[in-house]
């Protein structure tokens, strides 16, 4: 988990019911406001949840015994626990499909609620920090191979080592005040862009 810790109080999150009117959907609404989430409930006819909603959404409970669901973004999605009938595989598979991080059983009790809450919540959380620190990683991993073709570069051009390539590229970046990865990227496109303007001009 987090250095901060799981999140244990959710009094005021933003939830968006996903479901049919019944007394599954009425017992969770109940239970949600006993638990000091702001409820919004949505029809399952509509043809795709509202953008904004799901930008301010906190959670999402999804009935995942509907026939057909709406389209839910890939991107900005909050975290969804599914609502379903029976434990069978084609439901279960519906919950993967979604990608919820947790899931209730027919017919919704006031108990059980709060965990389905604390998993998806803290789940979900944690899985959006592994992702953001795996595009951190990849981020420098390319950084890191333009360097190095930033002192190949230096290498072939003024017939030094590396040391003294990347001596030249820290002394550079520092005298325009940028990281050495950024000065690496603007030599190889200035290069980049020299070589064309040769190729086009013959």
């Amino acid at each position: 988990m987090s250095p901060a810790g799981p999140i244990q109080s959710f009094r005021g999150l933003a939830a968006l019911v996903l479901h049919d009117a019944d007394r599954n959907r009425a017992m969770l609404e109940r239970t949600l406001e006993q638990l000091g989430l702001d409820v919004t409930l949505l029809e399952p006819t509509l043809e795709a949840v509202p953008q904004t909603l799901l930008k301010e959404a906190g959670i999402l409970f999804v009935d995942a015994d509907l026939g057909a669901l709406p389209p839910l973004s890939d991107a900005g999605t909050p975290p969804i626990v599914a609502v379903i009938g029976h434990e069978t595989p084609s439901r279960l598979l519906r919950v993967i499909e979604i990608a919820a991080s947790a899931f209730l059983v027919k017919p919704v009790r006031a108990q059980g609620v709060f965990s389905a809450i604390f998993v998806a919540v803290n789940s979900h959380r944690r899985l959006s920090g592994l992702q953001a620190r795996l595009a951190a990683m990849s981020s420098r991993h390319g950084a890191r191979r333009q360097v190095i073709k930033a002192v190949i570069m230096l290498m072939q051009r003024h017939g030094i080592d590396d040391d003294e390539a990347f001596r030249m590229l820290r002394r550079e970046s520092m005298a325009r005040r940028i990281t050495v990865e950024t000065f690496s990227q603007q030599l190889i496109e200035k290069h980049h862009n020299r070589a064309v303007r040769r190729m086009n001009s013959g």
